[in-house]
This record gives structure tokens, sequence and C-alpha cells, in this order.
């Protein structure tokens, strides 16, 4: 197993510096070549050998970039899974809070546990998606951005400073690092000179 990993060691070394000098082969090719004659042919053959590390050097690099992106960003379709199952439960649980408030039903001990227990195991799972890069997209009262919104609904305004204001977040937007994996649907206030709010 030695002699392997020797070897294996042998042909990085052979990668990495020429045999013996590029004149000494070139001449050796050819017993009638002057030294005067194979060195400028020495020097071409030592820049291509130079190039030839410096680009694998840089696939290396390419390569490396690209697995660290995949590694990255590969749990992007399974994230977008797990978020659409979170808001469904976020959903059933202000419908429960909705109907409790409004005396449709009976706030009951058992189903107050279990509203809190949903509770905190929503507040885990978003806790663990933030420890892996997973952001909510910041909408309400923020400026609208194409590159991180979607605008589906427009209301006028009379003010000024609302204009192209986000005021209602339609369904919520995430950032997966640096990236855009589901844009932030939202509805947008356009100014017009005595235009109305639409609520």
């Amino acid at each position: 197993m030695k002699k392997k990993e020797k070897n294996v060691k042998d042909e990085v070394d052979i990668a990495e510096e020429p045999a013996s000098s590029p004149e000494v082969e070139i001449m050796a090719d050819d017993p009638e070549m002057t030294k005067e004659d194979a060195e400028p042919m020495a020097i071409d053959y030592e820049d291509k050998w130079r190039r030839s590390l410096a680009d694998l050097d840089n696939m290396r690099k390419r390569s490396d970039r690209e697995m660290e992106h995949l590694r990255k960003f590969a749990s992007e379709t399974l994230i977008l899974d797990i978020m659409r199952s979170i808001e469904d439960m976020e959903r059933a649980m202000d419908m429960s809070k909705m109907k409790k408030e409004d005396g449709v039903q009976d706030a009951k001990e058992e189903h107050l546990d279990m509203v809190k227990g949903f509770e905190m195991i929503l507040k885990d799972m978003n806790s663990t998606l933030a420890k892996n890069g997973v952001t909510a997209i910041e909408t309400v009262g923020a400026r609208f951005d194409p590159n991180v919104h979607e605008a589906l609904m427009q209301a006028c305004t009379d003010c000024l400073d609302d204009d192209n204001m986000v005021i209602e977040e339609l369904q919520r937007g995430y950032m997966l690092h640096d990236k855009v994996i589901r844009y932030a649907k939202v509805k947008v206030a356009k100014y017009e000179e005595g235009g109305m709010k639409n609520e």
C-alpha cells in the first residue's frame, strides 16, 4: 500500500516540475541541434508547461467553487416544500385563534395546550431554517424592490412618501443565503395626485 502511495506522489511531482531541462530534451530528440538553437524552443516549451499548470490550477479552483455552490444551494427545493408546510400550519393556527376569539369554539385547556405546542414546533423549525441561511424577505413598510418582490396588486395613495411602498404581503418570500428562492408577492402603493388610498 505504501508503495502505491509513493507512486501517486511521484506522479504528482512529475506533473509539477519537469524531469530535466527543456534544452536537454530538445537536443536529445535532434542530435544536430546546438544549445543556441534549442534555447528559444526550450523557452516556448517551458512557457507552455507553466500555462498548462496554471490552467489545471484554475480548473481545480473552478471545480471547488462549483462544489461549494452545489453544497450551499442543494437544499433549495426541500426548503421550499418545508416552507409550504410551515405556512399551512401557521394558517391553521391563525384560523383556530380567530375562532376562539370569536367564541365559535370553547377555549378548552387541551386546545390551548395543542396551540402552544404547535407554536413551539413552528418556532423551532423557523430557527433551524435560519441557522441554515434561510431568511424571510422584508415586505410591509419596505420600498418595492423588483429583485426580491413581485407586485400582484396596486393601491392608489395621495401621499407622495408612500409611493412605491409595499403595503401588504400576499405571500411570504424567502432568501437562501444571498439567493432569492421565492419572490415575495406584494401589494404596492402608487402615488396619484388627489388619489384615494384603497385599503
